[in-house]
């Protein structure tokens, strides 16, 4: 039986995706990244016990929340040191929560990264549904697919093709489970700026982002993280 590292939160989409990856046959291994800037992660072990419940000990493993808050720090060091000038010259027509949004991503991904070599685990599973955010739009999609498959990694998106809300919650409740109301906040989350292109994200992670995300990989490859502060 293949093992998946499922980047877990509270939401419906992560809930529904780990369904069907058991459903499909894997074990799933949840883990839950916080780069220190959230609140109300608490209910992510409930959600664990229903779906231990409901699946068994065997097929459903929770491995904890990770602070990754120093490897989110790695990204945030370069950007954060430069006036408004310096970073439309830099990166383009970005606003400061859309980096954050996008470092935040790398920064989980590069947590999964360094859990499923030192694990041997082959998958990892996100929660991505196309133009949810800019971040997670085809080409971008695409982009962090071939990071993983860079280090023999598959990446799974098992409700990619989701269209609403409604239909991912009925989903859920079809299988006897009830998504939760009480979801993650994330103390830097602000509006996109709709003016921000995804060409514009995607040539900030080619030139800037994609060798950082490698480096960091390499530089805390043997670490093992530690639960919340």
């Amino acid at each position: 039986m293949e093992k998946v590292l499922v980047l877990f939160n509270d939401n419906k989409e992560s809930l529904l995706s780990t369904i069907l990856l058991l459903e499909s046959g894997y074990q799933v291994i949840l883990c839950h990244f916080t780069n220190g800037m959230e609140i109300g992660n608490n209910n992510i072990e409930d959600i664990y016990h229903k779906l231990k419940n409901k699946f068994g000990d065997d097929l459903v493993k929770y491995i904890g929340v990770k602070n990754i808050s120093a490897i989110f720090r790695n990204f945030l060091k370069d950007f954060y040191s430069l006036n408004p000038q310096e970073i439309f010259k830099k990166y383009g027509n970005i606003s400061i929560s859309e980096y954050n949004c996008l470092a935040c991503l790398l920064t989980t991904y590069v947590g999964a990264l360094i859990v499923c070599q030192n694990e041997e685990i082959n998958y990892v599973a996100d929660c991505s549904r196309y133009g949810k955010m800019t971040k997670e739009q085809q080409e971008l999609l695409l982009l962090w697919q071939q990071l993983f498959q860079e280090n023999n990694i598959n990446l799974l998106r098992p409700v990619l093709e989701y269209n609403d809300d409604y239909e991912i919650t009925n989903d859920i409740l079809l299988r006897g489970l009830v998504p939760s109301n009480n979801e993650i906040h994330c103390l830097l989350e602000m509006p996109l700026n709709a003016q921000t292109g995804d060409e514009t994200i995607f040539n900030i992670y080619q030139s800037i982002l994609e060798e950082k995300v490698l480096t960091l990989t390499k530089k805390y490859k043997n670490v093992e993280f530690s639960d919340t502060y």
